[in-house]
């Protein structure tokens, strides 16, 4: 080998180590990059998910406000409804009672008027 520019002792050194630091770098680097690498992944996973359960928790209750939104205009509809009800109903009462109040009045009027001594000029 000598022949060819190769010092075989020297190889072999270098070969051998070579396999050590290869050794050495892999229990002391690879193992614990990757060690890291999958924690991170990991809690990059859990971040999605956890995300992925607020969206939905958050749409689960954007639809109930809605629910409750629509519910309080059901409720607002049917109270003005009974309001205005309500309102019809005293305005024709108070109609009624005018009018009962306008009789009344044009009967007192018509008995002042009438002479009551049984004469016949009228005022």
């Amino acid at each position: 080998m000598n022949a060819l520019g190769v010092n075989l002792p020297g190889l072999i050194a270098q070969i051998v180590n070579f396999l050590l630091l290869l050794t050495v770098l892999y229990l002391l680097l690879y193992k614990p990059v990757v060690k890291m690498l999958d924690q991170r992944s990991k809690r990059i996973q859990e971040s999605l998910d956890q995300a992925d359960r607020l969206k939905t928790d958050s749409a689960k209750g954007e639809e109930q406000v809605k629910e409750q939104i629509d519910k309080a205009r059901e409720e607002g509809r049917a109270i003005v409804a009974a309001a205005t009800q309500v309102g019809d109903r005293v305005r024709e009462d108070a109609r009624q009672q005018a009018k009962v109040e306008a009789d009344a009045i044009v009967a007192r009027a018509r008995a002042e008027s009438t002479p009551t001594c049984g004469c016949l000029w009228s005022a």
